[in-house]
């Protein structure tokens, strides 16, 4: 009796005792919802014509911590906001809460939550009944006035809490055991067993390895299937980039990319060179002509080697291989759209992120790759995100890399693919000791700008 519909959609078809879990569809044979209630009053289990169903957009919000195997609970701000002269307020707030932290106060009005202007406070109510925990919340409010009257807007973006729920005791078994119940009685007896068992298990947590590793590498290979062809013969690809900072040209690179994995990056920002290099064992960073080796835990913070790793991944058996074994690590949102959150752990449980998308504009499944990030909230070192994608020789290939900071995705740095081309394959192209000229020495690059400052996040 405490299980409450946010959002729900209602309708007049019959939805009886049995239909619990269901398809609600349109008229044109689209499933827009999963039937859950109804209305029986002293019909029996009669519908008196009022069913209720969660809605396919919230369905959506939640369907990769399903997969992942979670128990996961809906999502809080730990904040309340109630409706005072016109304006939907702050009326109650957790000081500890991450939105606190973020600058949410008493008396503070919302304007905006996930994109929505907001109205009414039952409005915001419904809205975030939709989200799980752990979902990067984006609301913009309006500051209450100051010693001096004025009000300030500002933008928040935090992590939603869960919202607890009272857990299920385990029903007692009868005073004669199971040995003296019917088979039905038994059976019906171990699936409640069981949902208890589910209910009980702490949120946000995998409990199925091997299923979640499943849907994880599904996800993957859809997202493959889709950018790169089934055949393709061996070859390099060649971008030229310029590297943009505030509408204004900072620096170019060069990149090749390899069919089989390897890259080599030549970039010049603000004034220096430097070139970095995957012989498909072993990173490198090169200035002067003199490579350093780079270890993997150096590679997966370095947003040069993350943008050449991402755009061959989709051509690889076992993309970002290098980085740790697959795993769903459940729902998520990346660069506005709703995604799965696949994480990669090695050996020293050192973690890597990848951000693929769920849905294309026309709302149907379309897996694509969002983002990467060796954090999950994109700070300290930051992420890079993908956008524009066009083929090259049949090949899709980001042609314009972002490189982002934080939960919201500030931007610091675009890279623009000017120019691509496609080539033969040369064996000697990636080794290390290559001394050719570099292209980038005779690239004619505006003036530069210092490195990124500090509160600008940290490329590297």
């Amino acid at each position: 009796n405490q299980l409450v519909y946010g959002n729900c959609i209602q309708v007049d078809s019959s939805i009886n005792p049995g239909n619990s879990g269901g398809p609600l569809f349109s008229l044109h044979g689209e499933v827009i919802g999963i039937n859950g209630r109804g209305s029986f009053k002293e019909r029996g289990r009669v519908n008196v014509g009022l069913g209720y169903a969660i809605s396919a957009n919230q369905i959506k919000n939640f369907i990769p911590d399903l997969l992942a195997t979670k128990l996961v609970e809906h999502a809080t701000l730990d904040a309340s906001f109630s409706e005072r002269q016109g304006k939907v307020v702050c009326s109650k707030i957790d000081l500890d809460s991450p939105v606190a932290q973020a600058g949410l106060a008493l008396g503070d009005e919302l304007l905006e939550f996930e994109g929505t202007l907001i109205e009414n406070a039952n409005q915001f109510t419904n809205l975030i009944c939709t989200l799980p925990e752990d979902w990067p919340t984006k609301l913009r409010i309006r500051k209450k006035p100051d010693e001096q009257g004025e009000q300030v807007e500002k933008t928040i973006t935090v992590r939603t809490y869960g919202l607890p729920y009272q857990k299920p005791k385990q029903p007692p078994k009868g005073p004669r055991g199971d040995g003296d119940k019917t088979p039905d009685e038994i059976k019906k007896a171990k699936r409640q067993r069981q949902m208890v068992e589910l209910l009980s298990s702490p949120s946000g947590e995998i409990r199925l390895k091997q299923i979640n590793q499943k849907y994880a590498q599904q996800i993957v290979q859809n997202w493959q299937n889709k950018d790169a062809p089934p055949s393709l013969s061996s070859g390099i690809i060649k971008l030229t980039d310029r590297i943009d900072r505030k509408d204004s040209k900072v620096g170019s690179q060069v990149v090749w990319l390899g069919t089989d994995g390897r890259f080599r990056i030549e970039m010049k920002l603000a004034g220096e060179s430097v070139t970095y290099v995957f012989d498909g064992e072993q990173f490198y960073a090169f200035s002067d002509d003199k490579p350093v080796e780079l270890s993997v835990v150096e590679a997966k913070i370095n947003m040069s080697i993350i943008q050449a790793i991402s755009m061959t991944a989709a051509l690889q058996e076992k993309p970002f291989a290098s980085f740790g074994e697959l795993q769903l690590d459940g729902s998520d949102k990346a660069v506005e759209q709703n995604a799965y959150r696949i994480k990669l752990v090695d050996d020293d449980q050192d973690p890597f992120f990848v951000w693929v998308g769920m849905y294309g504009d026309d709302g149907y499944p379309s897996p694509r790759l969002l983002k990467v990030s060796a954090n999950k909230d994109c700070a300290e070192n930051g992420g890079v995100s993908f956008h524009d994608w066009k083929p090259v020789n049949s090949i899709l290939l980001p042609h314009r890399r972002q490189f982002v900071n934080g939960l919201n995705e500030q931007l610091i740095m675009s890279i623009v693919t000017e120019k691509s081309e496609w080539i033969e394959s040369d064996d000697g192209f990636f080794n290390v000791g290559l001394d050719e000229k570099s292209e980038l020495e005779t690239t004619n690059t505006d003036s530069a700008s210092p490195p990124a400052a500090a509160d600008e996040g940290v490329i590297r």
